[in-house]
Protein backbone atom coordinates (compact mmCIF):
# COMPACT_ATOMS: atom_id res chain seq x y z
CA UNK A 1 0.00 0.00 0.00
CA UNK A 2 1.91 3.25 -1.21
CA UNK A 3 -1.61 5.97 -1.38
CA UNK A 4 -1.58 7.49 2.17
CA UNK A 5 -5.14 9.04 0.70
CA UNK A 6 -6.39 5.06 0.98
CA UNK A 7 -4.67 4.21 5.12
CA UNK A 8 -7.58 3.88 7.37
CA UNK A 9 -8.94 6.23 10.15
CA UNK A 10 -8.80 4.42 13.42
CA UNK A 11 -10.88 4.72 16.91
CA UNK A 12 -8.97 3.99 19.85
CA UNK A 13 -10.18 4.09 23.06
CA UNK A 14 -7.83 3.79 26.19
CA UNK A 15 -8.78 2.64 29.45
CA UNK A 16 -6.72 2.29 32.95
CA UNK A 17 -6.20 -1.28 33.69
CA UNK A 18 -5.18 -3.36 36.44
CA UNK A 19 -1.62 -4.48 36.13
CA UNK A 20 -1.23 -8.39 36.46
CA UNK A 21 1.44 -11.13 35.24
CA UNK A 22 2.33 -10.48 31.26
CA UNK A 23 3.84 -13.84 30.79
CA UNK A 24 1.11 -15.36 32.10
CA UNK A 25 -0.77 -12.92 29.80
CA UNK A 26 0.71 -13.53 26.77
CA UNK A 27 0.44 -17.54 27.30
CA UNK A 28 -2.51 -17.31 27.86
CA UNK A 29 -5.53 -19.53 25.63
CA UNK A 30 -6.95 -17.10 23.02
CA UNK A 31 -8.14 -17.89 19.81
CA UNK A 32 -7.06 -14.25 18.21
CA UNK A 33 -3.28 -13.57 16.99
CA UNK A 34 -0.93 -12.83 19.66
CA UNK A 35 1.73 -10.21 19.03
CA UNK A 36 3.87 -9.34 21.57
CA UNK A 37 6.94 -7.36 23.38
CA UNK A 38 7.51 -7.96 26.80
CA UNK A 39 11.22 -6.39 28.61
CA UNK A 40 11.80 -5.90 32.34
CA UNK A 41 10.26 -2.10 31.65
CA UNK A 42 7.70 -2.16 28.94
CA UNK A 43 5.32 -4.81 28.03
CA UNK A 44 2.96 -4.13 25.32
CA UNK A 45 0.84 -7.17 23.94
CA UNK A 46 -1.71 -7.01 21.30
CA UNK A 47 -4.61 -9.41 20.05
CA UNK A 48 -6.59 -9.38 16.79
CA UNK A 49 -5.76 -7.03 14.41
CA UNK A 50 -7.66 -4.08 13.40
CA UNK A 51 -5.19 -3.21 10.29
CA UNK A 52 -2.10 -3.99 8.53
CA UNK A 53 0.36 -2.33 6.29
CA UNK A 54 2.96 -4.34 3.93
CA UNK A 55 6.04 -2.74 2.59
CA UNK A 56 8.22 -4.43 0.03
CA UNK A 57 11.24 -2.98 -1.41
CA UNK A 58 14.37 -0.55 -0.30
CA UNK A 59 13.54 2.10 2.67
CA UNK A 60 10.65 0.12 4.05
CA UNK A 61 11.06 1.21 7.84
CA UNK A 62 11.14 4.82 6.57
CA UNK A 63 8.58 4.47 4.49
CA UNK A 64 6.47 2.49 6.82
CA UNK A 65 7.18 5.05 9.64
CA UNK A 66 5.97 7.41 7.06
CA UNK A 67 2.45 5.61 6.54
CA UNK A 68 2.01 5.03 10.13
CA UNK A 69 2.88 8.50 11.26
CA UNK A 70 -0.47 9.64 8.35
CA UNK A 71 -2.41 7.01 10.43
CA UNK A 72 -1.64 8.01 14.02
CA UNK A 73 -2.67 12.34 13.10
CA UNK A 74 -5.96 10.81 11.59
CA UNK A 75 -7.01 8.43 14.40
CA UNK A 76 -9.96 9.48 16.90
CA UNK A 77 -8.61 9.09 20.42
CA UNK A 78 -10.84 8.77 23.92
CA UNK A 79 -10.36 7.57 27.54
CA UNK A 80 -7.68 8.32 29.79
CA UNK A 81 -5.12 10.38 28.63
CA UNK A 82 -1.26 8.31 29.93
CA UNK A 83 -0.47 6.67 26.62
CA UNK A 84 0.29 7.88 23.04
CA UNK A 85 -2.19 5.93 21.53
CA UNK A 86 -2.49 4.44 18.77
CA UNK A 87 0.34 1.65 18.98
CA UNK A 88 1.50 -1.22 16.63
CA UNK A 89 3.98 -3.93 16.58
CA UNK A 90 6.08 -4.16 13.18
CA UNK A 91 8.44 -6.66 11.56
CA UNK A 92 10.81 -6.42 9.12
CA UNK A 93 13.06 -8.59 6.09
CA UNK A 94 16.68 -8.89 6.54
CA UNK A 95 16.66 -8.38 3.07
CA UNK A 96 14.78 -5.40 1.04
CA UNK A 97 12.97 -8.13 -0.79
CA UNK A 98 11.27 -9.44 2.18
CA UNK A 99 8.08 -7.38 2.56
CA UNK A 100 8.36 -6.05 6.64
CA UNK A 101 4.66 -5.16 7.84
CA UNK A 102 3.14 -3.43 10.57
CA UNK A 103 0.14 -4.56 12.50
CA UNK A 104 -2.55 -2.30 14.38
CA UNK A 105 -3.59 -5.10 16.96
CA UNK A 106 -7.70 -4.81 18.09
CA UNK A 107 -7.00 -5.09 21.85
CA UNK A 108 -3.55 -4.25 23.66
CA UNK A 109 -2.06 -4.30 27.10
CA UNK A 110 0.14 -2.34 27.98
CA UNK A 111 2.23 -1.68 31.31
CA UNK A 112 4.34 1.60 31.06
CA UNK A 113 6.35 2.91 34.46
CA UNK A 114 4.07 -0.16 36.44
CA UNK A 115 0.68 1.40 35.17
CA UNK A 116 -1.66 -0.81 33.04
CA UNK A 117 -3.82 0.24 30.09
CA UNK A 118 -6.06 -1.29 27.88
CA UNK A 119 -6.30 0.16 24.30
CA UNK A 120 -9.05 -1.02 22.14
CA UNK A 121 -8.18 0.11 17.97
CA UNK A 122 -10.65 -0.41 14.99
CA UNK A 123 -10.80 1.11 11.73
CA UNK A 124 -14.02 3.44 11.74
CA UNK A 125 -17.09 1.99 9.85
CA UNK A 126 -15.72 -1.32 11.07
CA UNK A 127 -18.37 -3.31 13.11
CA UNK A 128 -15.79 -6.12 14.27
CA UNK A 129 -15.77 -6.51 18.07
CA UNK A 130 -12.43 -5.91 19.70
CA UNK A 131 -11.28 -9.26 21.50
CA UNK A 132 -11.56 -9.23 25.41
CA UNK A 133 -8.00 -9.69 27.60
CA UNK A 134 -7.76 -13.50 27.79
CA UNK A 135 -7.83 -15.05 31.34
CA UNK A 136 -4.47 -15.15 32.44
CA UNK A 137 -5.01 -18.34 34.74
CA UNK A 138 -6.22 -20.32 31.15
CA UNK A 139 -2.25 -20.94 29.54
CA UNK A 140 -2.06 -22.90 26.67
CA UNK A 141 -1.03 -26.17 26.29
CA UNK A 142 2.77 -27.45 24.67
CA UNK A 143 3.53 -28.69 21.52
CA UNK A 144 3.92 -32.00 22.45
CA UNK A 145 6.95 -34.08 21.47
CA UNK A 146 9.59 -31.98 18.88
CA UNK A 147 12.66 -33.36 17.48
CA UNK A 148 15.25 -30.92 15.68
CA UNK A 149 16.02 -31.74 11.44
CA UNK A 150 18.58 -30.36 9.61
CA UNK A 151 17.59 -26.66 7.89
CA UNK A 152 19.31 -25.40 4.72
CA UNK A 153 22.76 -26.88 5.20
CA UNK A 154 24.17 -30.16 7.19
CA UNK A 155 26.93 -29.34 9.85
CA UNK A 156 29.39 -30.79 7.26
CA UNK A 157 28.03 -28.39 4.44
CA UNK A 158 27.88 -25.48 6.85
CA UNK A 159 31.71 -25.99 7.57
CA UNK A 160 32.59 -26.20 4.02
CA UNK A 161 30.81 -22.82 3.68
CA UNK A 162 32.56 -21.21 6.96
CA UNK A 163 36.14 -22.44 5.15
CA UNK A 164 34.88 -21.19 1.98
CA UNK A 165 34.42 -17.78 3.17
CA UNK A 166 37.47 -16.84 5.56
CA UNK A 167 39.41 -17.84 2.31
CA UNK A 168 37.38 -15.08 0.93
CA UNK A 169 37.73 -12.84 3.65
CA UNK A 170 41.58 -13.36 4.16
CA UNK A 171 41.67 -12.74 -0.13
CA UNK A 172 40.39 -9.20 1.22
CA UNK A 173 37.22 -9.60 -0.37
CA UNK A 174 35.53 -8.10 2.95
CA UNK A 175 36.43 -7.54 6.66
CA UNK A 176 33.54 -9.03 8.12
CA UNK A 177 30.69 -11.56 7.10
CA UNK A 178 28.05 -12.72 9.31
CA UNK A 179 26.90 -15.99 8.16
CA UNK A 180 23.89 -17.64 9.79
CA UNK A 181 22.30 -21.06 9.58
CA UNK A 182 19.12 -22.51 10.48
CA UNK A 183 17.38 -26.08 11.81
CA UNK A 184 13.99 -27.18 11.77
CA UNK A 185 11.67 -27.98 14.75
CA UNK A 186 9.08 -30.74 13.98
CA UNK A 187 6.32 -30.79 16.42
CA UNK A 188 3.42 -32.98 17.65
CA UNK A 189 0.80 -30.38 17.99
CA UNK A 190 0.53 -26.78 16.63
CA UNK A 191 3.17 -24.12 18.40
CA UNK A 192 1.45 -21.21 19.68
CA UNK A 193 4.15 -18.04 19.71
CA UNK A 194 2.27 -16.69 22.66
CA UNK A 195 3.25 -19.98 24.34
CA UNK A 196 6.71 -19.88 23.41
CA UNK A 197 7.45 -15.81 23.98
CA UNK A 198 6.08 -16.61 27.97
CA UNK A 199 9.19 -19.61 27.97
CA UNK A 200 11.56 -17.13 26.56
CA UNK A 201 10.35 -14.07 28.78
CA UNK A 202 11.06 -16.60 31.78
CA UNK A 203 14.16 -17.77 30.78
CA UNK A 204 15.91 -14.47 29.82
CA UNK A 205 14.59 -12.11 31.77
CA UNK A 206 17.41 -9.52 30.42
CA UNK A 207 16.36 -9.53 27.23
CA UNK A 208 13.45 -8.31 24.83
CA UNK A 209 11.27 -10.92 24.32
CA UNK A 210 8.75 -10.61 21.27
CA UNK A 211 6.60 -12.60 19.25
CA UNK A 212 5.04 -10.39 16.20
CA UNK A 213 3.78 -12.00 13.13
CA UNK A 214 4.24 -15.86 13.67
CA UNK A 215 8.41 -14.27 14.68
CA UNK A 216 9.15 -14.78 18.37
CA UNK A 217 12.38 -14.64 20.63
CA UNK A 218 14.24 -13.08 22.99
CA UNK A 219 17.00 -10.80 21.63
CA UNK A 220 19.78 -9.11 23.47
CA UNK A 221 20.48 -6.33 20.92
CA UNK A 222 18.22 -3.06 21.17
CA UNK A 223 18.40 -1.80 17.43
CA UNK A 224 16.52 1.51 17.95
CA UNK A 225 14.55 2.70 21.17
CA UNK A 226 13.29 6.18 20.81
CA UNK A 227 11.50 7.96 24.06
CA UNK A 228 11.15 11.94 23.42
CA UNK A 229 14.26 12.12 21.01
CA UNK A 230 16.41 10.13 23.37
CA UNK A 231 17.97 7.29 21.20
CA UNK A 232 19.34 4.20 23.04
CA UNK A 233 21.08 1.56 21.35
CA UNK A 234 22.93 -1.47 22.29
CA UNK A 235 25.43 -2.89 20.29
CA UNK A 236 26.78 -6.32 20.65
CA UNK A 237 29.33 -7.97 18.33
CA UNK A 238 31.97 -10.68 19.75
CA UNK A 239 30.84 -13.51 21.62
CA UNK A 240 31.98 -16.87 23.79
CA UNK A 241 30.71 -19.39 26.04
CA UNK A 242 28.59 -18.42 29.46
CA UNK A 243 31.92 -19.27 31.32
CA UNK A 244 34.48 -17.20 28.98
CA UNK A 245 34.26 -13.37 29.74
CA UNK A 246 37.83 -13.17 30.72
CA UNK A 247 39.44 -15.24 27.25
CA UNK A 248 36.78 -12.71 25.37
CA UNK A 249 37.51 -9.79 27.11
CA UNK A 250 41.26 -10.20 26.13
CA UNK A 251 40.43 -11.79 22.17
CA UNK A 252 41.82 -9.49 19.78
CA UNK A 253 39.74 -11.17 17.31
CA UNK A 254 36.58 -10.59 18.81
CA UNK A 255 37.38 -6.60 19.69
CA UNK A 256 38.30 -6.39 15.95
CA UNK A 257 34.81 -7.34 15.25
CA UNK A 258 33.36 -5.07 18.10
CA UNK A 259 34.79 -2.29 16.71
CA UNK A 260 33.46 -2.82 13.24
CA UNK A 261 29.96 -3.08 14.66
CA UNK A 262 30.40 0.42 17.17
CA UNK A 263 31.51 2.03 13.54
CA UNK A 264 28.98 1.13 11.57
CA UNK A 265 26.52 2.53 14.28
CA UNK A 266 28.48 5.91 14.33
CA UNK A 267 28.41 6.23 10.46
CA UNK A 268 24.45 5.62 10.78
CA UNK A 269 23.78 8.02 13.29
CA UNK A 270 26.11 11.08 13.38
CA UNK A 271 23.68 12.42 9.99
CA UNK A 272 20.35 11.89 12.40
CA UNK A 273 21.63 12.49 15.72
CA UNK A 274 22.91 15.08 18.07
CA UNK A 275 25.01 14.69 21.22
CA UNK A 276 26.04 11.26 20.21
CA UNK A 277 27.46 9.74 23.40
CA UNK A 278 30.00 6.02 23.03
CA UNK A 279 31.66 4.47 25.12
CA UNK A 280 35.22 4.07 24.49
CA UNK A 281 35.85 0.71 25.85
CA UNK A 282 33.07 -2.68 25.64
CA UNK A 283 31.78 -4.17 28.43
CA UNK A 284 31.07 -8.04 29.17
CA UNK A 285 27.38 -8.89 29.11
CA UNK A 286 26.77 -12.23 30.24
CA UNK A 287 23.97 -14.24 29.29
CA UNK A 288 22.63 -17.79 30.83
CA UNK A 289 24.44 -19.49 27.10
CA UNK A 290 26.29 -16.68 25.76
CA UNK A 291 28.85 -13.98 27.09
CA UNK A 292 29.01 -11.07 24.61
CA UNK A 293 30.93 -7.88 23.79
CA UNK A 294 28.57 -4.71 24.15
CA UNK A 295 28.55 -1.29 24.06
CA UNK A 296 25.74 1.30 25.01
CA UNK A 297 25.15 4.38 22.44
CA UNK A 298 22.91 7.32 23.36
CA UNK A 299 21.79 10.24 21.59
CA UNK A 300 19.47 12.55 20.86
CA UNK A 301 17.54 11.42 18.03
CA UNK A 302 15.66 14.12 15.17
CA UNK A 303 13.69 10.78 13.79
CA UNK A 304 10.89 8.52 14.78
CA UNK A 305 12.24 4.78 16.50
CA UNK A 306 11.94 2.96 13.15
CA UNK A 307 13.45 5.55 11.06
CA UNK A 308 16.38 5.30 13.30
CA UNK A 309 16.54 1.58 13.28
CA UNK A 310 15.96 1.43 9.50
CA UNK A 311 18.82 3.91 9.45
CA UNK A 312 20.75 1.83 11.64
CA UNK A 313 20.07 -1.74 9.64
CA UNK A 314 21.71 -3.92 8.69
CA UNK A 315 24.23 -3.18 11.23
CA UNK A 316 27.94 -4.85 11.01
CA UNK A 317 26.68 -7.55 13.92
CA UNK A 318 24.12 -9.30 11.73
CA UNK A 319 25.76 -8.26 8.31
CA UNK A 320 29.45 -7.56 8.10
CA UNK A 321 31.84 -4.68 6.78
CA UNK A 322 31.83 -2.98 4.72
CA UNK A 323 27.64 -3.38 4.21
CA UNK A 324 27.68 -3.88 0.59
CA UNK A 325 30.13 -6.15 0.32
CA UNK A 326 29.43 -8.41 3.21
CA UNK A 327 25.25 -8.32 1.91
CA UNK A 328 26.57 -9.92 -1.28
CA UNK A 329 28.82 -12.15 0.02
CA UNK A 330 25.88 -13.43 1.93
CA UNK A 331 23.11 -13.64 -0.94
CA UNK A 332 25.80 -16.03 -2.63
CA UNK A 333 27.37 -18.62 -0.16
CA UNK A 334 24.73 -18.66 2.59
CA UNK A 335 21.90 -20.16 0.09
CA UNK A 336 18.74 -19.87 2.24
CA UNK A 337 16.23 -17.24 2.53
CA UNK A 338 16.72 -15.13 6.42
CA UNK A 339 13.46 -13.88 6.04
CA UNK A 340 12.56 -11.79 9.04
CA UNK A 341 15.84 -13.15 10.64
CA UNK A 342 18.01 -10.49 11.97
CA UNK A 343 15.49 -7.72 10.66
CA UNK A 344 14.02 -5.04 12.99
CA UNK A 345 11.36 -6.26 15.44
CA UNK A 346 9.37 -3.99 17.79
CA UNK A 347 6.82 -1.69 18.88
CA UNK A 348 5.78 2.32 17.85
CA UNK A 349 3.48 4.61 19.63
CA UNK A 350 1.62 7.18 17.73
CA UNK A 351 4.43 9.95 18.31
CA UNK A 352 7.48 7.93 16.98
CA UNK A 353 8.63 6.38 20.53
CA UNK A 354 8.99 2.81 20.92
CA UNK A 355 11.41 -0.12 20.95
CA UNK A 356 12.80 -1.96 18.24
CA UNK A 357 15.34 -5.18 18.61
CA UNK A 358 17.38 -7.01 16.17
CA UNK A 359 15.31 -10.30 15.68
CA UNK A 360 17.98 -12.55 16.84
CA UNK A 361 17.65 -15.51 19.31
CA UNK A 362 14.42 -16.21 17.41
CA UNK A 363 12.39 -18.93 15.07
CA UNK A 364 9.73 -18.32 12.34
CA UNK A 365 6.27 -20.28 13.52
CA UNK A 366 5.06 -21.97 10.37
CA UNK A 367 1.40 -20.97 9.32
CA UNK A 368 -0.03 -24.30 10.91
CA UNK A 369 2.06 -23.79 13.51
CA UNK A 370 3.65 -27.49 13.23
CA UNK A 371 6.97 -26.51 12.55
CA UNK A 372 9.33 -23.55 13.55
CA UNK A 373 12.02 -22.59 11.75
CA UNK A 374 15.45 -21.54 14.26
CA UNK A 375 17.84 -19.10 12.85
CA UNK A 376 21.43 -18.04 14.31
CA UNK A 377 24.79 -16.57 12.83
CA UNK A 378 28.38 -15.14 13.74
CA UNK A 379 30.08 -12.59 12.54
CA UNK A 380 33.47 -14.22 10.74
CA UNK A 381 36.92 -12.76 10.21
CA UNK A 382 39.64 -13.65 8.81
CA UNK A 383 40.95 -15.28 11.50
CA UNK A 384 37.99 -16.76 12.49
CA UNK A 385 37.89 -20.81 13.34
CA UNK A 386 35.25 -22.68 11.83
CA UNK A 387 34.46 -25.41 14.29
CA UNK A 388 34.28 -22.43 17.09
CA UNK A 389 32.30 -20.48 14.79
CA UNK A 390 29.57 -23.56 14.47
CA UNK A 391 29.40 -24.07 18.13
CA UNK A 392 28.37 -20.65 18.58
CA UNK A 393 25.69 -20.38 16.30
CA UNK A 394 24.57 -23.73 18.34
CA UNK A 395 24.75 -21.98 21.18
CA UNK A 396 22.86 -18.94 19.87
CA UNK A 397 19.78 -21.33 18.92
CA UNK A 398 19.92 -22.89 22.29
CA UNK A 399 17.06 -20.16 24.13
CA UNK A 400 14.45 -21.58 21.45
CA UNK A 401 15.27 -24.85 21.50
CA UNK A 402 14.99 -25.50 24.96
CA UNK A 403 11.92 -23.32 24.96
CA UNK A 404 10.36 -25.53 22.02
CA UNK A 405 11.67 -28.36 24.62
CA UNK A 406 14.36 -29.91 22.55
CA UNK A 407 18.07 -30.07 22.73
CA UNK A 408 20.45 -28.60 19.96
CA UNK A 409 21.27 -32.71 19.68
CA UNK A 410 17.36 -33.16 18.81
CA UNK A 411 16.55 -34.88 21.99
CA UNK A 412 13.40 -34.03 24.09
CA UNK A 413 14.32 -32.16 27.12
CA UNK A 414 11.05 -31.75 28.78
Amino acid sequence: MSDQASLPRLRVHVRPATPCDPIDLVAAHTCAPVNAWISEGDVVIGWGQAWRIEVAGADQCRRASGMWQAIAARARVSGEAGVAAPLCFGSFGFFPDTPGALIVPRTLYCLFDQRAWVIEQSVEGSDAACPPLPDERGAVEGPGSTRVRDGAHSRTDYLAILTDLIARLRAGEARKVVLARDVVVEAEAPVRPGWVAARLARAYPTCWTYAVDGLVGATPEMLAEVRDAHLYTRVLAGTAGADDAEALAASAKDRREHALAVDSVRRALTPLCEHLDIPEEPEILTLPNVTHLSSTVRAIARVTSLQAAGALHPTAAVCGTPTAEAAEIIAQIEEMDRGRYAGPVGWMDSRGNGQWGIALRCGIVSENGLSVRVLAGGGIMPDSEPEREFAETQAKMLPVLAALGCGENGQQTG
